[in-house]
C-alpha cells in the first residue's frame, strides 16, 4: 500500500452507496466476498457492483457502488429460497449457468470453496440489468434492494422479464 500526500477537505474514497430506486446496467466488481456471523450461524454473501449506466430514474446513480446481500445460510441451517432464485438469476443473466451446472451439477452446496472461488472469478467485471430500490432497515437506515435481475444487453422493455440462458461450449 502507498500513501499519498493530499490536502485537507472533502475526498471521495470510493465507498459504497445506496443509489436511488431504478434500473440500471451495473458492473460486477472485484471483492465478492461471504459474511459468517459466529453468534447466528447466519451467512451473507455480498456481491459489489458499479452503476455504469441508467434505463431508468436518476442520472446521478452513475458511478455510484452499492453492493448486493445474499443470505445463504439462515439461522436454520438452511439455504433460503431467495438466495438460490438469486443467485441463479445472476449465473443465467452473464451468460455462466450451464458453465456452473456442467461444473458443480443443479444440487449444489453454495457455502463450499470451490463453488465461492469460481463464482468470484466468474462474476468479477460482468455486467448486469437491475431494478432497485431503497428500503429502510431494522434501524432506520437506508438499503439498496435488488427486486429484478436481467441481461445487460436487454432492451428497456425486455428488462423486467428477460430470462436468457448462455451457451455451455467453454470449459473451466
Amino acid at each position: 500500500m502507498k500513501l499519498q500526500k493530499g490536502e485537507k477537505g472533502e475526498v471521495d474514497v470510493g465507498g459504497f452507496s445506496v443509489p436511488e430506486a431504478g434500473t440500471s446496467i451495473c458492473q460486477i466488481m472485484e471483492g465478492i466476498d461471504t459474511f459468517h456471523k459466529e453468534e447466528t450461524g447466519v451467512v451473507n454473501m455480498m456481491i459489489p457492483l458499479k452503476i455504469d449506466s441508467v434505463i431508468e430514474g436518476p442520472e446521478d446513480n452513475v458511478g455510484q457502488k452499492p453492493s448486493d446481500w445474499i443470505c445463504l445460510k439462515s439461522r436454520e441451517g438452511s439455504t433460503p429460497a431467495g438466495a438460490e432464485r438469486k443467485l441463479s438469476a445472476y449465473l443465467v443473466n452473464t451468460d455462466l449457468m450451464d458453465k456452473f451446472v456442467k461444473r458443480f451439477g443443479e444440487d449444489l452446496d453454495p457455502l463450499s470453496d470451490e463453488f465461492l472461488g469460481k463464482l468470484k472469478l466468474a462474476l468479477t467485471d460482468k455486467f448486469i440489468g437491475i431494478k432497485h430500490s431503497r428500503r429502510k432497515d431494522n434501524n432506520g437506515k437506508d438499503q439498496f434492494n435488488v427486486e429484478t435481475i436481467f441481461p445487460a444487453g436487454a432492451k428497456k422493455a425486455e428488462a423486467p422479464k428477460a430470462e436468457a440462458s448462455g451457451p455451455a461450449d467453454e470449459d473451466w
